[in-house]
């Protein structure tokens, strides 16, 4: 019985300590895309929006339409864009940014990789009136058998002066020797009741 207690003690301390490390893996130098993510699948949930989606696969459309009433399912549609996050220890010394004044009053933050063989090439944050109305992302991999390019965008409005999605696109471009072409495109609007 003594061992068994032991045995459990030291798994605890063990998850304790995996968890710990999981959290000092992320890091906060760059834009946080990860809490804005959180913000807005908790706000979405909140208020029981509905998420239209039209997916187009090689010139065949299907549409439908996704209710989800939980934070988690919400996070889940937002997956992509979860795994885009550059905030990651191993990516600290990889990428550069800049600040870039655009016409009628937009500027731009954009983070941009300093090596080719990382996935997230490019996070762009577009800014109107200091409000986020944009995000960005491009990311590619290629080697002698595959390539794929994607680009990621979300669309805010800042509806009662809050941060709120309006849409999102996902576009993909799949090649691999020895099959055909993939080209996926996600068109997904945000309906709020």
């Amino acid at each position: 019985m003594r061992y068994l207690l032991l045995l459990f003690s030291l798994i605890g301390l063990f998850a304790c300590s995996t968890e710990e490390l999981e959290e000092k893996a992320k890091i906060d130098k760059f834009f946080d895309l990860e809490g804005t993510l959180d913000q807005i699948a908790g706000d979405l949930a909140a208020d029981g929006a509905i998420l239209r989606k039209e997916i187009v696969v090689n010139d065949e459309t299907e549409t439908f339409e996704l209710s989800m009433d939980s934070i988690e399912q919400w996070r889940a549609q937002f997956e992509l864009f979860y795994e885009a996050d550059i905030n990651k220890l191993g990516l600290s010394n990889s990428y550069q940014s800049e600040t870039l004044q655009a016409f009628d009053g937009i500027e731009k933050e954009i983070y941009t990789a300093i090596k080719k063989d990382i996935y997230v090439r490019l996070l762009e944050c577009s800014y109107r009136d200091d409000k986020l109305f944009t995000i960005r992302i491009l990311a590619s991999d290629q080697n002698l058998v595959y390539g794929i390019s994607s680009e990621y965008i979300l669309y805010f409005n800042h509806f009662n002066k809050k941060l709120a999605l309006d849409h999102f696109t996902i576009k993909t471009e799949e090649h691999m020797l020895f099959k055909d072409d993939l080209n996926l495109e996600v068109r997904a609007e945000v309906i709020r009741p």
